[in-house]
């Protein structure tokens, strides 16, 4: 599957307690439907990835999947500072019903090219 066109990175809306807001996460789903997207980023990092606890991750990204019901391609961010954590990360996305794994250079880490061609195999 190709990617092109309008793929919009989601923020996560956090009610005041710091809890997942759902309501608000449907909202903006709904209104990314609405505006005419051809796919969302879940959990991207300006999804607050970092923050959010594996079962966080998973309500989001499942819930999204089931209001996206295949009109468009939900990709998820899995990139993580450790090649073993990105690849459970993204093993679990796709058990979730991602269509896409958004993978990225480590952060924070410093690796050599063949590090980095390693990661990307992995």
């Amino acid at each position: 599957m190709s990617l092109s066109g309008l793929i919009t990175a989601l923020a996560t809306p956090f009610r005041a307690d710091g809890s997942l807001d759902p309501d608000g996460w449907q909202r903006l789903l709904h209104l990314q439907l609405e505006g005419g997207v051809q796919g969302v980023v879940v959990a991207g990092s300006t999804g607050e990835a970092a923050t959010l606890s594996d079962a966080e991750y998973d309500r989001l990204l499942a819930s999204a999947v089931e209001t996206i019901a295949g009109r468009v391609p939900v990709l998820a961010g899995t990139g993580l500072s450790g090649t073993a954590k990105t690849i459970e990360q993204t093993r679990r996305a796709a058990a979730l019903g991602a269509t896409h794994a958004l993978v990225v250079t480590p952060p924070y880490v410093r690796p050599t090219q063949a590090g980095l061609i390693a990661h990307y195999r992995a």
